[in-house]
């Protein structure tokens, strides 16, 4: 069942990423629809992230046969980073 409210980024904190990639962040005005669009875009982004590394920890874990737990490092996330990145 979806989550009726997922986590996702402070709205201040999205403004403050979105204001410091302009040259000029002092003028620049940035409206609530796109600070939440661009919250959702990066939540978007960094729960894909974390499912293609917890699947390739699975995967390694099934290799290591003991090991109960799944733990999700980050070496996982840099063998999924690069695809990712060129998917989004």
């Amino acid at each position: 069942m979806a989550n009726a409210n997922p986590p996702t980024f402070k709205p201040e904190t999205m403004q403050a990423l979105l204001k410091n990639s302009f040259n000029e962040p002092s003028s620049t005005k940035i409206s609530k629809d796109a600070v939440a669009l661009a919250a959702e875009s990066l939540r978007l982004f960094t729960v894909e992230a974390i499912r293609r590394s917890v699947t390739i920890a699975e995967q390694e874990n099934k290799e290591d046969i003991g090991h109960s737990r799944t733990l999700v490092e980050a070496r996982h996330l840099e063998r999924i980073y690069t695809q990712l990145l060129l998917e989004f």
